[in-house]
């Protein structure tokens, strides 16, 4: 029962209020040497943790470089960047992702997919024959939809500025 400390103090923590990954990180040590752990043993198992797990590094290595670009000013930049287009309307920049999804789906890139893309043929691969159907009859129908959409817009735009 001992070594159910860490959920203890997991649970203390985040009710504190304290900083999550100190929570966590004191949590494993206190788990592990209530285990039997020596505390090297513990620091040990974190480093095997941190080397073996991809996603870990990845964060680690890309969080600097966000920092470095928000410094610079990128959300500036970028709603720069955007507010000079001015093609780019709600649904168009919808309809590019779906574009974009349903492509990579077609490709076998399901990780931008959703249910269709993963579910259904991991389910019934004999349904597999109607993805494509599907995909092209969804890409038409969601097309439509913001189609309508950026019409409305338009219309509840010129409305505004005809009021006022």
């Amino acid at each position: 029962m001992l070594t159910l400390v860490g959920i203890v103090i997991v649970v203390i923590g985040f009710v504190l209020r304290i900083n999550p990954l100190l929570v966590v990180t004191i949590a494993g040590l206190a788990t592990g040497i209530a285990g039997g752990l020596s505390p090297l043993a513990v620091v040990a198992a974190f480093g095997k943790a941190f080397i073996t797990s991809r996603y870990v590094a990845i964060v680690w290595l890309v969080l600097p470089v966000i920092g470095l670009l928000e410094h610079a000013g990128l959300k500036e930049r970028a709603r720069a960047v955007v507010a000079g287009l001015r093609a780019a309307t709600t649904s168009r920049v919808l309809l590019v992702y779906f574009t974009i999804r349903q492509i990579t789906a077609a490709l076998g890139l399901t990780s931008l997919g959703g249910h269709a893309q993963m579910v259904r043929p991991l389910i019934a691969p004999q349904l597999a024959i109607w993805a494509i159907p599907t995909a092209i009859c969804a890409f038409v129908i969601h097309c439509t939809r913001l189609l309508l959409l950026d019409r409305s817009l338009r219309a509840e735009l010129s409305r505004k500025t005809d009021a006022a």
